[in-house]
């Protein structure tokens, strides 16, 4: 995973998160927006030059996904394997970035993040199986309409994220607020597009992934994760 992202944060994207973007466009869903880095405790900080150089190579990397997401042209598996490819160039010029106690720092905490969500997906393979197979039967029931209309939900909604992410006025409280605001009115949309049997399909995957994501922040933070 990319430096942006905290240790929980990369535990808990292990789940795979089941709501309806991912069920369309799970790459594009997953592809994170990027901002100032943050290393593990104890590493040496950056400095204003290694941050001038992640601040462009992540202005680079949003201007592709935003393009990628609008291409009409590719198919929903084409643009994802597409953007698991941006994501891993991002991650690796990030890493290029880092001096080589830093990046020795990122790896390391990695290997650790590791060992503990392999340990963790293994201790709950049955749930996590479960609740792929309900979005998977969610997903192919979808009619063309259905999919069309998430697509343009998820669009005004990545266009919202970008938006947010561009002001520099607001506090990082605030933007959380508006970003958890930005997914709630998302989610309200898309549910309103399913039929009754579809609603209720989706909210039990969705109670599954909620306890497994519950499961695993305690799981990683009993293992020293915080």
């Amino acid at each position: 995973m990319p430096l942006k992202f905290s240790r929980l944060a990369r535990l808990v994207l292990a789940l795979a998160p089941l709501n309806l973007a991912v069920m369309t466009q799970s790459a594009l869903a997953q592809a994170p927006t990027f901002g100032r880095p943050t290393l593990p405790p104890g590493a040496p900080p950056l400095n204003p030059a290694q941050q001038q150089k992640f601040a462009a190579r992540n202005a680079k990397f949003n201007q592709d996904i935003a393009a990628l997401q609008a291409d009409r042209t590719m198919t929903n598996a084409q643009k994802q394997a597409k953007a698991r490819q941006l994501v891993q160039a991002l991650d690796k010029d990030m890493l290029a970035i880092l001096t080589p106690t830093q990046r020795a720092a990122v790896l390391k905490q990695r290997s650790s993040v590791t060992q503990i969500r392999e340990a963790f997906l293994r201790q709950h393979q049955s749930e996590i199986t479960q609740a792929k197979k309900l979005s998977t039967a969610l997903q192919k029931s979808f009619t063309p309409a259905q999919k069309q209309k998430i697509q343009t939900i998820q669009a005004q909604a990545q266009a919202q994220l970008q938006k947010l992410q561009a002001d520099t006025k607001s506090s990082p409280q605030v933007k959380q607020q508006t970003v958890a605001a930005i997914i709630r009115d998302t989610q309200r949309q898309e549910l309103a597009v399913l039929t009754p049997t579809q609603r209720s399909e989706f909210k039990q995957s969705q109670a599954i992934q909620l306890r497994l994501q519950q499961e695993l922040i305690a799981y990683a933070k009993a293992h020293g994760q915080q």
